[in-house]
């Protein structure tokens, strides 16, 4: 039991490197790269490298296994992480950049205990309600990070990009639960994972008409590892699921807004105006969230 919950920690943290590193290698791509083309070849990416590692380890039989219901949970999850909740992420990180998305986006975590009150009939704990103020802090400071000096993005486009953020956080939420599910009915992370990435991609396929278009090798390079990063992720938090429960995995990951900080400031310091409101806020969202789940 304390081995799976090490194992099950570890792939979360792995999960939020993997989900901050994929944001910042596409922010290196903003207006060659649509979010729906990043979405397809992340989900692409992500059946072929996983469905392979299921054939090496011999999991791949298990796919003719799996119940209509597990089946059915499975694309349910696999549409809201890789399709919609990819695309509006994605989306988020085009028009105000991966570090303020990024850290909108973590607001899932204040969605699921909201939708375990409603649907599981759970009891919110006081101490979520001081969480909650916390991360409603840095987010008040997120979003008062623009200034008429800041020309990085427009007014306009700024503020739309923190709904689709929000947005996001909603769809990932429900993903999680349905993850969870998948997980659960198939037994095995691999298999749910492929049938997963498979639905998305089918739902994103129009995405292939102007694929490649005005993409350099350099584009092509960048977007092909951001979707091995992603691909890597979203097994680790798939599995992650499996061996610990989601109050435990669900604040780990959402460390990554502190990860996407620290990797902008190494390699896209350039393209990003970080200042201090971004990094305060982005730390109160996580401290928050941490602090909501672990309450």
């Amino acid at each position: 039991m304390v081995l799976e919950t090490f194992l099950g920690s570890a792939l979360a943290l792995l999960t939020a490197f993997g989900w901050a590193l994929t944001s910042v290698l596409l922010r290196r791509v903003r207006g060659v790269v649509m979010p729906f083309q990043s979405a397809f070849i992340s989900s692409i990416i992500g059946v072929v490298v996983i469905l392979t590692s299921s054939m090496v380890l011999g999991d791949a039989q298990n796919l003719l296994s799996i119940t209509p219901t597990a089946a059915s949970y499975c694309v349910a999850a696999g549409l809201a992480n890789f399709a919609l909740g990819r695309f509006l992420w994605y989306s988020g990180i085009n028009m105000i950049g991966a570090s303020r998305s990024n850290s909108i986006v973590a607001l899932e975590i204040l969605f699921a205990p909201l939708l375990a009150v409603l649907l599981l009939k759970e009891v919110a704990e006081v101490a979520i309600a001081a969480a909650i103020l916390v991360i409603l802090v840095g987010v008040l400071l997120i979003s008062k990070s623009y200034s008429s000096s800041d020309t990085f993005v427009g007014r306009r486009e700024f503020y739309i990009g923190i709904l689709i953020s929000l947005g996001a956080a909603v769809v990932f939420s429900f993903g999680a639960l349905l993850t969870k599910l998948a997980v659960v009915s198939v037994g095995s992370p691999l298999i749910a994972f492929v049938v997963g990435s498979l639905a998305s991609s089918v739902v994103l396929a129009p995405a292939v008409k102007g694929l490649g278009a005005g993409y350099g090798r350099r584009d092509w390079f960048i977007l092909i590892s951001a979707g091995f990063s992603h691909a890597v992720a979203g097994l680790a938090y798939w599995s992650a699921l499996k061996f610990a429960t989601v109050v435990l995995v669900t604040p780990l990951t959402q460390a990554y807004p502190l990860f996407t900080l620290l990797l902008s400031y190494l390699y896209i310091k350039r393209l990003e105006n970080l200042n201090l409101r971004v990094v305060l806020g982005a730390t109160l969202v996580t401290i928050g969230v941490v602090a909501a789940t672990l309450s």
